[in-house]
């Protein structure tokens, strides 16, 4: 449904967890709040950034956190 992003690989791995855990929550607010931070922190990642505050404002808990899930099993692959 949503095509890998290999920048997204770059986020910080304390920093997607952090996502991941806001995602499991529902917390919009806070993921965009994460997205605007992540996006200002690491240039390469504001269309990760865009997508998720898409995301966020719509209120599609479930595609963020399988969006999320992904990028972290992407990884964890070797």
């Amino acid at each position: 449904m949503y095509p890998a992003q290999p920048d997204v690989l770059a986020v910080p791995a304390g920093e997607m967890d952090e996502l991941h855990r806001l995602a499991g929550l529902g917390n919009m607010r806070d993921i965009v709040l994460w997205a605007d931070r992540v996006a200002a922190l690491h240039g390469g990642l504001r269309p990760f950034a865009r997508q998720l505050r898409g995301l966020a404002k719509g209120y599609q808990s479930k595609a963020i956190l399988l969006l999320v899930e992904r990028h972290l099993d992407a990884r964890s692959a070797p």
